[in-house]
């Protein structure tokens, strides 16, 4: 059962298995730097969120995606990190407010970190997601695969490089192969546009700049 399926289990039937889910993606987004302030307070602020921001307005999400949970990892994303942005303000307040101003990151005096990312939302979350998605197709994808990827992603200059002994038609019939073996693993776990063009770039960085 993928991670969308066990959250829409929670909130159907308090699936604890999708609380777990819910927890790791609430864990994932406050160990960034922007929040960590509040890491020393992560699971009681989880908990508060899980009885202020998912349990009330339970029904309401359910009605929401009833008919298509494939927004489901995203909305709840949207969701922690307001909820903790919120958090954090209440954080600095009171801080300032005692006398001891809170510096999110002192090697950015010239830019509130905070303000850097505050209109970020959704390129905040899609980075988040192609994470995840570079952890599943590391995962899924064979060594040979990944050379293929890596050939595709560099115009197919690297053909003759790591395939120099497969004929033209095979080779691209091996490159529809994987094509349709991505957009299944996409499809699989639900994963956005977005964040599976984000993971490209990750790739290529990640994987195939060391092959080369």
């Amino acid at each position: 059962m993928t991670g969308v399926k066990l959250i829409w289990d929670f909130l159907k039937n308090n699936n604890t298995a999708g609380l777990d889910v819910i927890h790791n993606i609430f864990l994932k987004i406050i160990s960034k730097q922007m929040f960590s302030a509040l890491k020393d307070q992560e699971e009681e602020l989880f908990n508060e969120f899980i009885s202020t921001k998912i349990l009330t307005s339970k029904e309401m999400i359910i009605k929401k995606f009833s008919e298509n949970q494939s927004g489901l990892y995203n909305y709840l994303y949207v969701a922690i990190e307001n909820f903790l942005k919120t958090e954090l303000e209440k954080y600095i307040y009171m801080s300032e407010s005692l006398g001891n101003p809170v510096y999110i990151n002192q090697e950015e005096e010239e830019e509130s970190y905070l303000e850097k990312y505050y209109n970020k939302e959704y390129d905040f979350l899609s980075e988040i997601e192609s994470e995840r998605i570079f952890e599943v197709m590391n995962e899924q994808l064979k060594e040979e695969e990944k050379k293929l990827l890596c050939s595709i992603l560099s115009d197919n200059n690297l053909k003759d490089k790591y395939f120099p002994d497969l004929k033209e038609d095979a080779y691209y019939k091996r490159v529809e192969r994987l094509k349709k073996k991505l957009k299944e693993i996409v499809e699989e776990y639900e994963f956005s546009k977005e964040g599976t063009n984000l993971f490209f770039d990750i790739f290529y960085n990640e994987v195939c700049k060391k092959l080369n």
